[in-house]
């Protein structure tokens, strides 16, 4: 791994298109600081020396004046002292136990989970169970919706025995009517659009009359 270091122009950015070189393959990479930035004149993290406001402090002996200025760093037998902790080493020290760490990056891989599941959102199971009960029920006819209402009526109410043949009777002839119909729902449709009577009588009749089978 090499560092290179370029005057900046516009055709800077053509070295990123590198690909060879002396006939190796080689990859240019954009240079990346990944330390924590320290300041030599206030000894603090995070920013530089050059737009720093604080008062300086010494690298090595935390006083009041910059480093350069410093009256013990040529003294024998010096004991340093660091400004940001007060212990015996450099500000400079990464050793330091007032030096800011670099928090790991987490690992947000799940054991045990697909991408395609961890991206799929999450279904209220009332809501999907409603969906499946509806898609898996076969359509109903006009056979089985009178069929229907028959049987619940029948057992809500409790007629005798003549009236239960008659009715009976009765829900086998209209049964026989609607089993004429071939367009449910273009009758449904058109029933609905008016509040008229007779002209709901009306579209009902001329779907009949479409089945040769059924007389009106």
């Amino acid at each position: 791994m090499f560092q290179v270091h370029l005057l900046k122009n516009e055709k800077v950015d053509e070295i990123y298109k590198l690909e060879h070189l002396f006939y190796i393959i080689v990859t240019v990479e954009k240079y990346v600081n990944k330390n924590i930035p320290q300041c030599f004149k206030c000894q603090g993290w995070h920013h530089g020396a050059s737009l720093c406001k604080m008062n300086p402090k010494c690298v090595i002996c935390a006083g009041t004046h910059e480093y350069r200025d410093c009256p013990n760093k040529n003294k024998e037998n010096f004991v340093t002292k660091c400004a940001n902790c007060g212990g015996n080493h450099t500000a400079s020290y990464r050793g330091c136990p007032r030096f800011p760490k670099i928090k790991p990056k987490t690992n947000s891989i799940q054991p045990g989970k697909s991408f395609a599941r961890a991206v799929t959102p999450k279904q209220n199971p009332t809501i999907l169970s409603q969906n499946t009960q509806s898609i898996t029920e076969p359509p109903k006819t006009w056979s089985s919706l009178i069929t229907g209402n028959a049987n619940s009526q029948t057992l809500a109410a409790t007629p005798n025995v003549s009236d239960f043949s008659d009715l009976m009777s009765l829900i086998g002839e209209v049964r026989k009517i609607f089993n004429g119909i071939k367009d449910v729902k273009a009758l449904t449709a058109k029933m609905q659009s008016t509040d008229n009577i007779v002209d709901k009588l009306m579209f009902l009749s001329e779907a009949l009359r479409g089945n040769p089978e059924v007389t009106v």
